[in-house]
């Protein structure tokens, strides 16, 4: 599930891990879902509370994705995506490290991807297309 929501001034729900019933103090279930937003520097974070999300003014909404400490975390790593491209993300603020994602065409040349990094393929690839989903106009929606 993927949900791109732009914030235009309306407050979000404030986090809590409880909610108060007939005054009893129950805890919320986790319900899976992470908020994407970029910060100003253009590095991709991730948050289980909506209103961190909603300070940014546009975040995504998705439960392909967890939290760790801030940023995006995909079968055991932690990813700091800083960019992204047609066919790749950038790993670090400097664009020195350029992640190709798999099958695809650059200049007619397709870009080989060494073997055994299905997994990270895999995680940047969906990362770049969250990535992108936040960098759309909004004359696009």
């Amino acid at each position: 599930m993927r949900k791109l929501i732009i914030n235009k001034g309306e407050r979000a729900a404030s986090h809590h891990n409880y909610i108060y019933e007939d005054g009893k103090k129950t805890e919320i279930p986790d319900d899976g879902v992470v908020f994407l937003y970029k910060d100003k520097y253009g590095l991709l974070h991730a948050s289980e509370w909506e209103d961190i999300a909603a300070e940014s003014g546009k975040y995504v909404m998705t439960d392909e994705v967890y939290a760790h400490e801030g940023l995006p975390f995909l079968n055991n790593s932690v990813y700091t995506v800083w960019g992204a491209g047609p066919c790749y993300v950038y790993l670090a603020k400097t664009r020195e490290d350029k992640f190709y994602t798999p099958d695809k065409v650059i200049h007619d040349r397709k870009v080989i991807i060494t073997k055994g990094n299905e997994a990270k393929k895999n995680d940047c690839e969906l990362l770049r297309q969250l990535y992108l989903m936040l960098g759309e106009s909004e004359e696009n929606e």
